[in-house]
């Protein structure tokens, strides 16, 4: 059984999340040759603040780079 994590960002609408199942389900289907009942996709979304790209975007404004936090001080 196949099974496919996706993580993306919030924001997605329902159509574009069904469009991506579908298009993936049909990817797995002819790469693997799995009967579509037998995919799972699990779908991860992330907010954009706890998201970030080195070579495209700074660190979101909370969080510092300069020291690093204590377990505490990330509650």
């Amino acid at each position: 059984m196949p099974i496919l994590k996706v993580t993306l960002t919030v924001g997605s609408t329902d159509a574009q999340k069904l469009a991506l199942f579908q298009s993936l389900t049909a990817a797995v289907q002819r790469a693997v040759q799995a009967p579509p009942e037998n995919i799972r996709i699990i779908l991860n979304e992330i907010p954009r603040a706890d998201w970030w790209h080195t070579a495209v975007t700074p660190p979101p404004s909370r969080i510092s780079l300069s020291e690093p936090q204590t377990a505490a001080e990330n509650k």
